[in-house]
């Protein structure tokens, strides 16, 4: 009868055992059968980069030779004389012309500045109309540009008056446009 006990006694502890493992082993597999995956896309778009493309640069014409003269050119072409005696002679004129392209919704902010000097004429005091507006000093906060929005330019320079008949002069200055 020991033996008998003794086998009914491991008897008992294997049943619990392989019902434990069953189990878990059930279990197991019912996770795999309640999971689920799905893919997600993150869309980004990026935005254009502002480009600038100059279509003409200025143009005074012939001025008075030898004359310390400061002339203007207007954003629409038109030069005058600001201080002396010096005139616009004869030549064709033409203001500045950028053409700004970039965000259809960012605005923008123009500048001048970096004015060079070349042949004793130096300029300053630029001017800006951006899309189709008044001209103003060129410190401008703007729509955004979009496809293609000109930019006209006007400025003044500063003839010293050592300015040889026949002589050119090619001053300078910068553009700058950034996105707000």
């Amino acid at each position: 009868m020991l033996c008998e006990d003794k086998g009914s006694f491991l008897m008992r502890i294997n049943k619990p055992l392989t019902v434990i493992a069953i189990g878990v082993a059930g279990l197991l597999g019912i996770g795999q059968a309640w999971s689920a995956t799905q893919s997600v896309t993150a869309n980004i778009a990026f935005d254009t980069p502002l480009t600038l493309t100059k279509t003409s640069d200025i143009n005074f014409g012939t001025v008075t030779a030898a004359n310390a003269s400061t002339y203007r050119i207007s954003t629409a072409g038109a030069v005058s004389t600001v201080s002396g005696t010096g005139t616009q002679i004869y030549g064709t004129t033409s203001a500045g012309s950028i053409t700004i392209t970039g965000s259809a919704s960012d605005t923008i902010t123009i500048s001048a500045g970096s004015y060079t000097a070349n042949n004793g004429v130096t300029p300053s005091n630029a001017t800006c109309s951006y899309k189709g507006a008044a001209a103003t000093a060129c410190l401008v906060t703007g729509a955004a540009p979009g496809s293609g929005t000109p930019l006209l330019l006007g400025v003044d320079v500063a003839a010293d008056g050592t300015q040889a008949a026949g002589s050119t002069a090619a001053p300078t200055f910068v553009m700058s446009v950034t996105y707000n």
